[in-house]
């Protein structure tokens, strides 16, 4: 449901009928995919390097400076409590509040369900940070206080700080070239696919606004997609509140990746999907490794049992149970396959010594 108390339908045919009287082009409906999940549809066929969807600038939300998330909270929450807001007709499609989850709005028993310290910590500092926030403390690199907002704090509830939080960061995109993050009503409701191939022209010779383009041949009816990053599990549901399709053979979280680095963790580019390989010895290690990451799981599970599951917040306990489940999957697989490939790797070896010798 949307954020205002009309339906979704009613909203989508508002935002579409706004953006077009705009000057803008929408060549998709609201609908549901086959999962039952809210997505958009084209209503016609495209053609790749087709216009699916064109919102002109005076359409487009900045949220402000790519150097937090908090002000993009607070300008969010000044254009929904604006009277006559421009954007009223975008903010109405906006989920409501217990519709949108991310690390924004984990309720505090589920944070140890995540089982890895860095994700727990980054969980927490938002949480934190969105305190500090409620607090009218001026927060390093951002340019708003609540008090910018509104006369008096108290009006606001950690709460709905909470919720606009998740619904910011799990809909602004990068402005590139422009230094800022944008909200654009309609293309916000794509959904994930990985390597999906449509794509964004932003601010340039191509568009005026933002531009979502046709990057393969599209039926009328289709579900439009959009691919945010080569996205690992775990970044899938602190960032964004789900879990991507699995791979087959599936692929590590990014916080048991063997390039798995706290200071670089949302660099897409460090995770690759190539296997890992090596020589005995580094294959070894890295069975070690991934051996201990097991002993730590199963650990924390007897440690911390997980919590039953809170009203409200039944389909992220769910979640997180399955991202809980895919880590050890995930784990345990390319353990299975290191263990075979070392196996390889010596045999390859003990026959090239053989030969080696033969020629001597």
């Amino acid at each position: 449901m949307s954020s205002s108390a009309i339906s979704d339908d009613q909203a989508f045919e508002d935002v579409v009928a706004w953006v077009r009287r705009l000057g803008g082009e929408v060549n998709v409906k609201l609908g549901r995919n086959v999962h039952g999940v809210r997505g958009i549809m084209a209503t016609k066929d495209l053609a790749e390097g087709d216009p699916i969807l064109r919102v002109p600038p005076s359409a487009v939300l900045n949220v402000g400076p790519p150097s937090g998330f908090m002000d993009p909270v607070l300008t969010l929450i000044r254009e929904m409590r604006t009277s006559g807001s421009r954007f009223k007709a975008y903010t109405d499609t906006l989920p409501r509040q217990g519709e949108v989850f991310n690390g924004c709005n984990f309720p505090k028993e589920y944070i140890p369900m995540l089982q890895n310290e860095h994700l727990e910590g980054t969980v927490l500092s938002w949480q934190q940070a969105l305190l500090d926030l409620l607090n009218n403390t001026n927060i390093s690199g951002h340019n708003l206080l609540v008090t910018d907002i509104v006369d008096d704090p108290s009006e606001l509830s950690i709460e709905y700080l909470k919720y606009v939080c998740a619904l910011t960061s799990t809909r602004y995109i990068s402005g590139d070239p422009r230094p800022v993050l944008l909200m654009v009503p309609v293309f916000d409701m794509a959904n994930y696919r990985r390597a999906c191939p449509h794509y964004t022209q932003i601010f340039s010779e191509e568009a005026a606004g933002f531009n979502l383009m046709a990057g393969e041949l599209v039926n009328k009816g289709d579900e439009i997609c959009y691919d945010y990053s080569d996205l690992r599990d775990d970044r899938g549901v602190i960032h964004y509140g789900f879990l991507p399709a699995q791979q087959n053979p599936p692929l590590l979280a990014a916080v048991d990746h063997p390039n798995f680095n706290e200071s670089h963790y949302d660099d897409q580019n460090q995770y690759s999907n190539a296997p890992f390989d090596g020589g005995p010895l580094e294959i070894q290690q890295e069975v070690s490794r991934l051996k201990g990451k097991l002993e730590e799981l199963e650990q924390l599970e007897q440690q911390r049992p997980n919590p039953d599951p809170l009203p409200g917040f039944e389909y992220l306990h769910s979640t997180l149970l399955e991202l809980q489940r895919r880590r050890r999957h995930s784990i345990k697989t390319e353990i299975q396959r290191l263990e075979q490939r070392l196996q390889l790797v010596r045999v390859e070896g003990r026959a090239a010594a053989s030969l080696n010798s033969d020629e001597l």
